[in-house]
């Protein structure tokens, strides 16, 4: 009798194992390293570009951002976040230059 629950209930626990295991390994393996970039076409043909790296520290995170205009001026931003857990706390730092250089 035990043998018919079991194998009546087969598919749904198969199933079940089918969905969550590639769903947790998804999350508990996260990329160390990624990059994005952009491009975005405007008004009368102009185009700037987005270029995107991070990095996974082992407690917090690096991002660069870097914006070429249509005249070739640059702008960037250099973020990251850090994570203390005998304070408990997040020490998010942010450096933002300019296209001047401001």
């Amino acid at each position: 009798m035990r043998d018919k629950r079991f194998l009546k209930h087969l598919p749904v626990k198969l199933a079940v194992v089918v969905l969550l295991v590639p769903a947790f390994l998804a999350f508990t393996v996260p990329a160390e390293a990624w990059t994005r970039s952009r491009t975005r076409t405007g008004w009368a043909g102009r185009s700037a570009t987005k270029n995107v790296t991070g990095t996974r520290t082992g407690t917090g995170y690096n991002r660069t951002a870097t914006v070429t205009g249509p005249q070739g001026n640059t702008a960037t931003r250099q973020s990251g976040g850090n994570w203390d857990p005998a304070t408990k706390t997040w020490t998010r730092n942010v450096v933002v230059n300019g296209p001047f250089g401001q």
